[in-house]
């Protein structure tokens, strides 16, 4: 099974065992904004936001941005 793209960037968060509230005070994204795409809330994300967690989290953007629907 694939995993979504919210999966994908909350599985790059527990690697770096950040919670959600200290990626929102790094990056300057409300944390109920990074729980709606972790949880795949958020149907068009804000690419800029999701620019800045693939940066942060050193993954590829475009594969993200494939995952989402």
């Amino acid at each position: 099974m694939n995993e979504s793209w919210g999966q994908a960037i909350r599985i790059e968060r527990f690697k770096k065992n950040l919670t959600q509230e200290q990626v929102s005070k790094i990056l300057g994204i409300p944390i109920d904004t990074i729980s709606k795409y972790e949880s795949v809330k958020i149907r068009n994300p804000n690419l800029k936001n999701i620019k800045k967690l693939t940066d942060f989290y050193n993954i590829n953007f475009i594969d993200i941005v494939n995952k989402i629907e």
